[in-house]
C-alpha cells in the first residue's frame, strides 16, 4: 500500500512506467530480504533449541553416566532435525555434542569413583571425541577428585581414631572411678 500511494501522483506514462519498474524491483528486494530474514530467524531458533537440548542432555549424562549412549542418540536426532542448517554445520554440532557428552560421562564417573573414571578415560573409547588437551584436563580433574577423596578418608580415619581414644579414656576413667 505504501508503494502504491507513492506512485499515485505521477502524470506521464513514462513516469508511471519507470515507477512501475522501480516498484517491482523494490517489492522483489523486500520479498528476498523478508525470506532471508525468516530463514535466518529459523536458523537462530534451531540453534537456540539445540543449545537448550545439549545442555539438558549434558546435565543428564553428568548425573547419570550410564545415559551417555541414549543422550548421544537424542542429541543427534535433534541435530538431524535441524533441516535449515547446512550439513557441514550439523556435523560440526554433532562433533561438539560428542565431545561434551564424553567429558560429562568421565566427570560423572569421577564424581563417584575417580579410579573408575581414570580407567574409563584411559580405555581409548573416547579418543575420537576429544583431543590430548581435553584428556589432560580430565586426568587432572580426576586426580584432584582422587586427592580430595584421600584427604577426606584420612580426615575420617583421624577422627575415628580420636573418638576411639576418647572412648577408651572414658571407659578407663569409669573403671578407675568404680575401682576406687
Amino acid at each position: 500500500p505504501a508503494l502504491d500511494k507513492a506512485g499515485e501522483g505521477l502524470g506521464t506514462a513514462g513516469a508511471r512506467d519507470m515507477y512501475a519498474r522501480a516498484r517491482a524491483g523494490m517489492q522483489a528486494n523486500f520479498m528476498v530480504k523478508a525470506h532471508s530474514d525468516q530463514a535466518e530467524l529459523a536458523g537462530v531458533a534451531a540453534v537456540q533449541n539445540y543449545v537448550t537440548a545439549k545442555n539438558q542432555l549434558t546435565s543428564s549424562t553428568l548425573a547419570d553416566p550410564t545415559s551417555f549412549e541414549t543422550n548421544m542418540s537424542l542429541g543427534n536426532l535433534v541435530i538431524d532435525g535441524m533441516k535449515d542448517i547446512p550439513i557441514d554445520k550439523r556435523l560440526e554440532l554433532k562433533t561438539g555434542l560428542a565431545k561434551e557428552q564424553a567429558n560429562a560421562k568421565i566427570i560423572g564417573i569421577a564424581n563417584n569413583n575417580p579410579a573408575e573414571a581414570e580407567k574409563e578415560l584411559n580405555s581409548g573409547k573416547y579418543d575420537k571425541f576429544m583431543d590430548s588437551a581435553d584428556k589432560t584436563t580430565l586426568a587432572n580433574h580426576i586426580r584432584s577428585l582422587a586427592d580430595a577423596q584421600k584427604a577426606a578418608d584420612n580426615a575420617a580415619r583421624v577422627e575415628q581414631t580420636r573418638q576411639n581414644k576418647e572412648a577408651v579414656n572414658v571407659l578407663g576413667n569409669q573403671i578407675t572411678a568404680s575401682t576406687i
